[in-house]
């Protein structure tokens, strides 16, 4: 009996481990950068507080993100000229982000 409630105990352990490494906010937290650079020159960083830093050649944003009931991921920038939003998607190992329009494919470091 103790054999069955401690192999019970470490089943559900591992469900939780396995089930919340897959969430979304655990895949999207880390580095990204667009698919095909070799450098990282341009980056986003998503953290689990759910703030981003967001690396470009221009000047640095910072800003903070969440995950829509949708599933998309939005990230809103504060820029000394108004605010910057993000949409985005996680797809298998990507990250599509749209931002006036454009797309850009962003795959994790």
């Amino acid at each position: 009996m103790k054999a069955a409630k401690m192999f019970a105990r470490v089943l559900i352990i591992g469900l939780v481990f396995v089930l919340g490494c897959s969430s979304p906010e655990s895949r999207l937290t880390g580095k990204w950068i667009p698919a095909g650079m070799k450098d990282n020159e341009v980056n986003i960083e998503f953290f689990s507080d759910k703030t981003v830093h967001w690396k470009s050649l221009d000047a640095p944003l910072d800003g903070k993100w969440i995950i829509l009931s949708d599933g998309r991921i939005k990230a809103d920038f504060d820029t000394p000229i108004g605010k910057i939003t993000c949409l985005g998607e996680l797809e298998g190992k990507s990250l599509i982000l749209e931002m006036d329009g454009k797309k850009v494919n962003l795959v994790k470091m």
